[in-house]
């Protein structure tokens, strides 16, 4: 399944449904838990460069300052060993789907 892209206001509004995530495990080990759920720029080029600010920097009110596009996507972000400084991050569809979370997600409005 493709990934499609939300509206800021779609994006802001799955990320306070899955909030409650916060704090859980990411996957099958427990050393690794969901850090935070974010709305982040769509396309693959925006996206790297607020991954890799947010591994930088960490979560900031400002974090998608300078991006100028319409189209957002949501990310489950996850860090395990802060001494690695690793983070991993899944699409907010695709990890709804690996762990079997029923939730209709709205579709952009001019797709």
């Amino acid at each position: 399944m493709e990934s499609k892209p939300f509206t800021l206001q779609q994006a802001s509004a799955i990320v306070k449904d899955f909030s409650y995530l916060v704090g859980k495990p990411f996957g099958e080990s427990d050393e690794v838990t969901i850090q935070n759920i974010l709305v982040a720029p769509f396309d693959a080029e925006n996206k790297d460069v607020f991954v890799k600010n947010y591994k930088k920097f960490g979560s900031r009110p400002d974090e998608l300052d300078g991006y100028v596009g319409h189209f957002y996507d949501v990310l489950v972000v996850a860090r395990g060993d802060a001494a690695e400084n690793k983070i991993e991050y899944d699409h907010i569809r695709s990890y709804a789907r690996g762990h079997n979370y029923p939730y209709v997600f709205p579709e952009y409005p001019f797709n």
